[in-house]
């Protein structure tokens, strides 16, 4: 069985940086827009659409298959 964390722990990145954490920290850099948006809403749309896309990808790839008998 091959080992599981690489993609629990890229799950945990993709999460830290979907969630809108304060970013008062970046100043003005946080409101400037990117793509049309705030840089964080930018940010947090592109890893929540990293996820999916994750997700899917297990999905596809390790579901078990069906025996047609």
């Amino acid at each position: 069985m091959k080992p599981r964390w690489p993609i629990v722990v890229t799950y945990l990145l993709l999460f830290a940086i979907a969630i809108p954490w304060d970013w008062t920290w970046l100043g003005d850099a946080a409101t400037q827009p990117l793509l049309g948006l705030p840089r964080w809403v930018t940010v947090s749309i592109l890893a929540s659409a990293c996820i999916s896309l994750l997700t899917a990808w297990r999905i596809i790839k390790h579901w078990p298959k069906e025996d047609k008998e």
